[in-house]
């Protein structure tokens, strides 16, 4: 009984640190007109990571991607791009990923090899 209660709750710690990306998506929306989402394993990244670090997805957010709409702000400036898709790589290494993200958008003919 005690387990499934337990794990009741889990699911429902889960559920609310999931829904506080959305809320941290559309913040970030508001505050710098950019549309930002996650892939589903980024979305499981964040909530692992919040309950791992015990910190709000807010807290981890704001640490995680502090400088991203710098970046993502330079991204729109050369490219006209205003939505942005983080994969798991943006969790894991934020600045690699927003650093690889700046210098595609100034040149576009050049992909980086992310697994190179």
């Amino acid at each position: 009984m005690l387990d499934r209660l337990l794990a009741e709750g889990h699911k429902h710690e889960v559920v609310a640190l999931d829904q506080q990306i959305d809320v941290f998506s559309e913040s970030f929306r508001r505050q710098h007109d950019l549309e930002i989402a996650f892939e589903d394993a980024a979305r499981r990244r964040l909530v692992e990571r919040a309950q791992t670090e015990k910190m709000s997805v807010a807290d981890l957010t704001a640490h995680l991607f502090r400088d991203f709409h710098f970046g993502l702000n330079l991204v729109r400036k050369n490219s006209g791009q205003n939505k942005f898709t983080l994969p798991l790589s943006a969790v894991d290494a934020p600045d690699k990923f927003l650093s690889n993200l700046v210098v595609q958008s100034y040149y576009p003919a050049h992909q980086i090899n992310e697994a190179g």
